[in-house]
């Protein structure tokens, strides 16, 4: 981790990618016999990234940007803010909604899928229910239904 006084590299592109000139210092400096650890500390990266540039250069020989998999994004950060910002109270759709929610990672809480209800299964729940009808829930600390089990009085779980 870097010290609070050490100076900020700005030889760093946006998605975390080095530069082209810092990739061929580091490649030349590596060819010319100085070890990972040496680089690291000079350049102040880590040596995995070291490392990583170095492997890059012996696949690809080169030092330019590879193409990324996926498909792009039309728009960068600083578009989409803007664009949001002129819509305003617009109409957006809701897949677009939920799909910014889903980035910032709230997501719809899905219970489990149960098994359907049988006449039979109905029959044993009915008669299970009578059975216990006069049952104290007062004295029990856990209460059951149908989907979950909730225990009563402790921690965070207090009803």
């Amino acid at each position: 981790m870097r010290s609070f006084d050490q100076e900020i590299s700005g030889n760093r592109i946006l998605n975390g990618e080095l530069s082209s000139d810092a990739r061929s210092s580091i490649i030349s400096k590596s060819e010319a016999g100085g070890t990972q650890k040496e680089l690291a500390a000079e350049f102040n990266y880590r040596r995995q990234t070291i490392a990583d540039t170095i492997k890059r250069w012996q696949l690809y020989k080169t030092t330019e940007f590879l193409p990324q998999s996926g498909r792009p994004q039309l728009l960068n950060r600083r578009e989409k803010r803007a664009a949001f910002q002129r819509v305003g109270l617009l109409h957006v759709s809701r897949t677009t909604v939920y799909r910014a929610l889903k980035t910032k990672g709230l997501h719809k809480f899905r219970c489990k899928k149960r098994s359907k209800l049988t006449l039979g299964v109905a029959k044993l729940r009915l008669k299970f229910a009578k059975e216990h009808r006069k049952f104290n829930f007062r004295r029990c600390t856990i209460k059951f239904s149908d989907e979950c089990s909730v225990e009563r009085g402790s921690g965070r779980n207090t009803e």
